[in-house]
């Protein structure tokens, strides 16, 4: 069983929650309705979710990262550096 097969019964009623929310949030607004109050509360409910589904992604990362060999962890980095560069080009680039 794989680590993110692991972590499944873990993040996807978190995935299933976030999802419900943002269709609460959704339904909320319809029609030109806003209540201040309901919305916030929606937001905060959702921003628990977020951190959950972070806290769990980076529990993968740091996993997955323990079983790399040297090598692959040197490949990972050139990566993420390789990565970064691209970001940081489109962002001076106004994307």
């Amino acid at each position: 069983m794989t680590n993110l097969e692991k972590e499944k019964p873990v993040i996807k009623p978190i995935l299933e929650d976030a999802k419900a929310t943002r269709q609460k949030i959704l339904a909320a607004t319809a029609n030109g309705t806003f209540n201040e109050e309901q919305i916030t509360a929606l937001a905060n409910h959702q921003a628990q979710n977020m951190a959950k589904l972070i806290v769990e992604r980076e529990r993968v990362k740091t996993q997955i990262y323990q079983v790399l060999t040297p090598e692959q962890r040197a490949k990972l980095e050139q990566m993420k550096e390789h990565f970064e560069k691209r970001i940081k080009e489109r962002v001076m680039q106004g994307f």
